[in-house]
């Protein structure tokens, strides 16, 4: 069984509807999300769903713990970095 979900959010991403998704497999399943973005813009919306998601998860007593981090992928023969952030249900 997997205890992980992991997004990968773009700068068109819809905020409130990432936030929704991390809320829910967050309360309802219990499972740790790794999401990772690459770009300005992406990073942006990753960060504000995230602040959503915590106002959400407030509501039944519980806080998230973000672990933000870097990784690198090889895209097209083009090393680029990768903000991720692990969250876990505190």
């Amino acid at each position: 069984m997997n205890n992980s979900y992991n997004f990968k959010v773009k700068s068109t991403t819809p905020v409130k509807t990432l936030a929704a998704s991390i809320g829910s497999c967050l309360i309802k399943e219990g499972k740790e999300i790794t999401v990772r973005a690459i770009g300005a813009g992406a990073v942006n919306q990753m960060y504000k769903a995230l602040a959503i998601a915590r106002g959400q998860v407030a509501v039944s007593g519980k806080d998230l713990l973000v672990k933000p981090g870097f990784d690198t992928i090889n895209d097209n023969e083009e090393t680029k970095t990768v903000m991720v952030a692990k969250v876990i249900l505190q």
